[in-house]
């Protein structure tokens, strides 16, 4: 039975599905547990039949909701029910202020707080509202019709099971709704994270792209300019590659480099690597000289010229690169830089390629 409740609440993919059988369950076990509690009071046998009556509509509507859901009027029919039908009447019948009816009353306006359907919320509480001022009114001019407690202790105890009933419902249903608020809050900052990641990451090599470079380069400062350089690697003989081995292993080959290029990032300095193109990154350095920058940059150039593919021993890869200074005196903008080291670059490298080439703009 358990496993197939476990099932049935899985099913439930919203909020309001949910809610709505949490309040339909404690709805029906607080009517028959009434019934059962009255008969033991010695209250009266009208009430336990209200009660027991109130539980076989409650189930009803359960049906209808199951069947249609239509889940905003099944629990707006569950407020009509209890908050302008049964609880009034259980509200005069069981001694009016001095039993715990009074607490009972409260469901209806903070069940309809969870109906979805904006009109039929204001309807539920109106309702609500409408039965308690309706039978405070029906004690207060006519007190013959209130039912007054048998004894005290018969008050007492009304009143402490009443308390602990709707406190335990409201404690469980307010808990529930907090603890669905956080998940879905999370997950909500997951998919703003993964949105922000797509959108600044290529989806191949999880390195950064042409978009996010530019913008982090142009909202940079002159003093983080003054250290920093900017080197353009591209594969050599990449086009060779796909032909001969296929692009499955080429974007293998796209990957294993740019491992090697983030590997030898180090971003709390600043530093970033990019896709830069189908066939090139950008390394955006911090080096306080340029002979410290070409050795960084000719470090992930042996890098990539040790690499091995066990598979094809016979292949091997290299790159070129160029790099160079972004405190020049030419408008500070990566386009111009990367104009520069890209011409840099493709000057000599047909002639002398798996090499590091620098330029001071």
């Amino acid at each position: 039975m358990f496993s197939g409740i476990k099932e049935f609440w899985k099913k439930q993919d919203t909020l309001e599905k949910k809610f709505f059988w949490m309040f339909f369950s404690v709805c029906c076990i607080c009517a028959v547990f009434s019934s059962i509690a009255n008969l033991v009071e010695q209250v009266g046998l009208v009430t336990s039949i209200i009660c027991f009556c109130g539980c076989v509509f409650c189930i009803a509507v359960g049906v209808f909701a199951y069947k249609t859901s239509m889940y905003s009027v099944s629990c707006f029919c569950i407020v009509f029910l209890f908050s302008g039908l049964v609880f009034p009447a259980l509200f005069l019948l069981c001694g009016g202020m001095q039993s715990g009816m009074p607490l009972f009353l409260l469901a209806g306006p903070f069940i309809s707080a969870f109906i979805e359907n904006k009109k039929l919320k204001a309807w539920g509480l109106f309702i609500s509202l409408l039965g308690f001022f309706t039978a405070l009114g029906l004690m207060w001019y006519f007190p013959e019709f209130t039912h007054s407690p048998k004894s005290p202790n018969v008050m007492y105890f009304d009143i402490a099971m009443s308390f602990v009933t709707v406190g335990v419902g409201i404690f469980a249903v307010c808990n529930y709704a907090l603890s669905m608020y956080k998940l879905e809050w999370m997950k909500r900052e997951a998919l703003l994270n993964k949105l922000d990641h797509l959108s600044k990451c290529d989806s191949q090599t999880g390195l950064y792209n042409r978009g996010y470079f530019v913008q982090k380069f142009e909202n940079m400062d002159w003093r983080q300019k003054e250290r920093a350089y900017i080197a353009l690697f591209c594969i050599d003989g990449f086009r060779d590659v796909n032909d001969l081995y296929g692009h499955l292993f080429g974007d293998d080959v796209i990957c294993r480099i740019a491992e090697s290029l983030r590997q030898n990032v180090d971003e709390s300095q600043g530093e970033i690597a990019v896709r830069y193109g189908s066939e090139s990154f950008v390394y955006m350095m911090v080096a306080d000289s340029e002979v410290e920058a070409y050795s960084k940059a000719d470090k992930i150039r042996e890098m990539v010229n040790l690499l091995n593919w066990p598979e094809k021993p016979s292949f091997h890869i290299t790159v070129s690169g160029g790099f160079i200074a972004c405190n020049g005196a030419d408008p500070l903008n990566p386009v111009s830089l990367l104009r520069k080291v890209d011409e840099l670059l493709y000057e000599s490298k047909p002639s002398a390629p798996n090499r590091i080439r620098s330029k001071i703009s």
